[in-house]
This record gives structure tokens, sequence and C-alpha cells, in this order.
């Protein structure tokens, strides 16, 4: 049986990546490698469905949010209505050409970079709605690796996040109990926090209740004030964020920024790490260390960190914190190196293109 793919990008980087790909697809089989661009000829289809309007509105929303995440600007009621009138009508006619793309062609899959952002959001809906199989990359949350899968990326991906699952897998029973970190115990020493970037898909889609590190800071300026006088917060920047928060730099003498230190030191000194969803909390819990997740993050599961959704419970739980258990964080670590695909997608050897054709011909041959 002869397939037909789709690898469909939004940047130079992943069209590079997807045309290595598409060029060890199997011969007989049809591959195509688009990049957004290639849709500015293609007129959008006059067919509009309920379904449609509003697919484009909540892809609107995605893309007004990170408008406003990015430059850090709020606008009045008259300007945010320009604003989405004009995400709206631009983000349907991309909807519209999407519908028709895929109409005319009859995809045995789609694959996309992300599942999150405004482009890859609105065609996996469609293609939902079409029946037609989708699967998505990311980077790895391990060193050189990279996420392949049919469900989404990060929060959306299909690791299993219930700790029985973890507890069943691993067999070896010699574990030591983790350390309890009790902060009112505890005259010196400090909280690690490391800032992400506000107009990430991390923040915008996974963080339900704090919009950006602004609203971040405010939670950890109400946490400090609850702690021992000893007890400090440092907060490390994302290197690749366009924010300045410098005004946020000198607001409180407790909370300290250094953008200098190396993170892994920063972590391991640390009494405890709290993350909204940063890969630095999955690097620390491989480090033994307390962390506190208050976004959704794929591996804030139970007995590997502490979740917290709202400021009074990130007051009370940090109180009291453990480490990782051993247990489950050695199956779940286990159960990572078999999930990612090992390899740098930038610079994609050979092994890794086979190993991700076995993966994409394993979900197309899937009845």
């Amino acid at each position: 049986m002869n397939y037909k793919l789709l690898f469909f990008s939004v940047n130079r980087h992943q069209k590079s990546y997807f045309d290595s790909l598409s060029s060890v697809i199997r011969k007989r089989d049809k591959k195509i490698s688009l990049h957004k661009r290639s849709l500015i000829w293609l007129l959008p289809s006059l067919l509009i469905k309920k379904s449609d309007i509003f697919l484009a509105y909540s892809a609107s929303l995605i893309r007004l949010k990170y408008f406003y995440n990015k430059t850090g600007k709020r606008s009045g009621i008259v300007k945010n209505f320009l604003f989405m009138s004009f995400y709206y009508f631009t983000t349907l006619v991309f909807l519209l050409k999407i519908k028709k793309l895929l109409t005319a062609n009859h995809f045995d899959i789609i694959i996309l970079w992300n599942d999150m952002k405004w482009h890859q959001f609105v065609i996996k809906n469609i293609a939902n709605q079409k029946n037609i199989k989708v699967a998505f990359f990311e980077n790895g949350a391990l060193p050189n690796t990279v996420t392949f899968d049919t469900m989404g990326v990060n929060f959306n991906n299909s690791v299993p996040k219930n700790k029985e699952f973890y507890l069943k897998k691993y067999v070896d029973k010699n574990f030591s109990s983790p350390e309890i970190v009790n902060l009112s115990e505890i005259n010196n020493g400090y909280i690690f926090v490391p800032f992400q970037v506000d107009y990430d898909t991390q923040i915008i889609s996974h963080s339900p209740w704090i919009k950006d590190m602004e609203s971040f800071y405010e939670v950890l300026n109400s946490l400090v004030s609850t702690l021992h006088d000893g007890i400090n917060i440092i907060i490390k920047e994302h290197p690749k964020s366009s924010r300045n928060y410098k005004f946020l730099h000198y607001r409180n003498p407790r909370i300290k920024f250094d953008n200098q230190s190396d993170t892994e030191n920063l972590v391991l000194n640390s009494e405890l790490i709290i993350t909204i969803n940063s890969t630095v909390g999955l690097e620390s819990i491989i480090k033994d260390k307390p962390v506190m997740v208050l976004g959704k993050a794929f591996y804030a599961i139970e007995g590997l960190c502490q979740k917290a959704s709202s400021e009074a419970e990130v007051i009370s739980k940090s109180r009291c914190i453990s480490a990782p258990n051993e247990k489950i964080k050695n199956s779940f670590m286990s159960f990572l190196t078999e999930y990612y695909v090992p390899g740098n997608w930038r610079s994609p050897s050979v092994e890794h293109l086979a190993a991700i054709e076995k993966r994409i011909y394993e979900v197309v041959e899937e009845s």
C-alpha cells in the first residue's frame, strides 16, 4: 500500500529538518514538505462551517495572548477589538486554505512541530475532524533528544502521568526514603526559580493561573514574606526571552536576580526549586532536589514533585516538601529513555532519521 505524508513547517529550521526526514521516506510513498508561505497563492475554501468559526476564534486567542506576552503591553477595548479582528480574519483565511488542501489531498499522516502554536493548532483540529493521523515533534526534555508523539507535546504528550504506572514498571525494591525539606526549620538558604519565556506555549497554553513572569514574581513576593528572614529567592531569567524584567530586579531585596551563575549550580545549592513547567524542573528532579510545579507539566507526577494551583497552595506546600521518590524517579527516567528519539534535529544523523522513519511508519500502518 502506498501512503501520502505531509510535513508542514512554519520556519526555515523546521523546513530543513522535515526535508531531511522526507528524504528517507520510502520512494513509493508520496511526501510533501510544505512551508506555510507556500499557501500564499492557494485560494481558501468557500465552505465555512460553525466549527470553523469556533476554531478560528480559539486560535486567534492564542495569537492575541502571544502578542501581549511578548510585548508586555495591554491594550484598551478598542485596540483589543482591532487586534482580535485582524487575528480572527487572517486565522480564518489560513484555516479555510488548510481545509481546501486537506480535502484535495487524502493524506495518511500530517507531521507538525509543536501542537499548540496557532498554525499547528488549526491544522491538528482540522485533521482530527477529517480523521487524518497527526504526529508532533518538539525538543526532548533530555539532552540531545527529540519528541515524536501522536497526542501532542509538553503536557499534551502521551507520557503516563500517574505514579501507579511507574511503581508497577520498576522491579527493584532497594530504595531509600526521600528527604523531607522543611523550610520552617531552615535559617539560611534560597529557593531557586527559573523564569521562562512568557510567549512560549508552555506559558500561553499550559499555565492556567500565572499569565507571565511578572505575575509569577508577585506570587514569589507573597511567598518570601512568609519565610524565615534567612531564606531568599534567586531568579534566573530565560536567556532567550525578549522581555525585560529589570524593573523587578530591586523591588524586593530578598528576591535576587542571578543571570550569570550556572543553572546546575543554582539548582544543586538550593533548598527548593519552584517552576511553572520548565525543563529545569525535570533536571532538578533528576538531581534529587525538591521541586514545586505551578503549571501543567508532564513530569508533575505525585512522588516526583509537588503541585500548587494557587498562591495559597504555594505558601502552604512550600513549608514541607520532599525530594523525589527514588523508585518512581528511576522508573520515570527509564520510560523517558525509551520514549524520546536520540539525536540532534538541527544536524540529524543517519541513525536519527532512520529511527524517526521507523516511528512514522508505525503510526501510519497502525490500524
